[in-house]
């Protein structure tokens, strides 16, 4: 939590301190990895993945047809050059 209050997943995606220690946690990952490896672009959703949305399955896999069916378009922003 680092000091945030409880958030909604909508709130915490436009907060500064949320998406800084997010970026914190980007760049110590990508130390760890291969340039090929790290973490480029990443978007924070305003909603959760869960079993009740049928985004995770029972065994809280993400269900990747349905991410990458209902999230085209901001896995499209991510890979196409205007996307930061």
């Amino acid at each position: 939590s680092k000091g945030v209050e409880a958030l909604t997943p909508e709130e915490a995606c436009h907060n500064e301190k949320v998406r800084n220690a997010i970026d914190e946690a980007v760049t110590y990952a990508n130390s760890k990895v291969s340039h090929a490896e790290a973490v480029k672009k990443y978007r924070i959703l305003d909603n959760v993945l869960s079993e009740e949305n049928g985004y995770l399955s029972a065994k809280q896999s993400i269900k990747r047809h349905l991410v990458t069916r209902d999230f085209a378009e901001i896995i499209e922003d991510m890979y196409s050059s205007h996307g930061d």
